[in-house]
């Protein structure tokens, strides 16, 4: 085990230092002043802010989506909607609701093809409401209820607050454990963007491992030199 751990450090080590050869503060990505505390110290979180009305969103879904899926243990992958506008609204309230009913896994993707795929006319919460009962046999009654729900109203309230904490001016961004955060543009495309992401990931990991671990893992590569 003790060998292992040290193996993994090492390996993370040269992985950041090999990707921080073409990823640059300012550049590539920036940091956020101050940082902002995550949910669980004990991982790396990534966010994403995003929204449904946002063509370049649905141009980067395919690509986190694939990223997701292979992800650690040690990562937690969360979402924003954001609202930029009066009109993304309703957007928002979608993602909320359908977390809410337990449809999210099955209504993200549908949304995101509905609007740029289809080339679905959703303005309203009306719209969506039916869009919902057609697609996901959620009643129109009762998606409207949630949509005006005062937890629902809560989730959008937090989520706004935070996208401005982090100074989200852009979307789609991904930030990064509360610290860094980065858009397809400014890393030069979406699969660059994820690797970045993950370089800043393995920058934290090595952040989090503590002082006793990484002299132990010295101490063991040394003994196999």
């Amino acid at each position: 085990m003790k060998r292992s751990a040290a193996w993994i450090i090492a390996g993370t080590l040269f992985s950041a230092v090999v990707h921080a050869q073409s990823f640059t503060e300012g550049v590539h990505y920036r940091l956020i002043e101050p940082a902002q505390p995550t949910n669980d110290a004990s991982k790396v979180e990534v966010v994403e802010i995003f929204s449904y009305a946002c063509p370049a969103c649905a141009n980067f879904e395919p690509h986190i989506k694939q990223w997701s899926e292979d992800v650690a243990d040690d990562v937690i992958l969360e979402r924003i909607p954001v609202v930029f506008r009066a009109s993304w609204e309703p957007f928002a309230r979608a993602y909320f609701v359908a977390d809410a009913l337990g449809i999210l896994e099955q209504s993200h993707d549908a949304l995101f093809d509905a609007l740029h795929g289809e080339g679905m006319s959703l303005r309203t919460d009306d719209d969506i409401a039916e869009f919902f009962a057609d697609r996901f046999g959620v009643s129109e009654d009762e998606y409207r209820r949630a949509a005006k729900s005062f937890a629902i109203q809560t989730r959008l309230n937090r989520g706004m607050v935070q996208s401005q904490r982090y100074g989200v001016e852009s979307t789609p961004s991904i930030v990064i454990n509360g610290k860094y955060i980065t858009t397809p543009r400014m890393a030069g495309s979406a699969d660059n963007a994820l690797a970045l992401v993950e370089f800043l990931i393995e920058k934290e990991r090595a952040a989090m491992v503590p002082a006793s671990a990484s002299e132990e893992a010295v101490t063991e590569a040394d003994a196999d030199s």
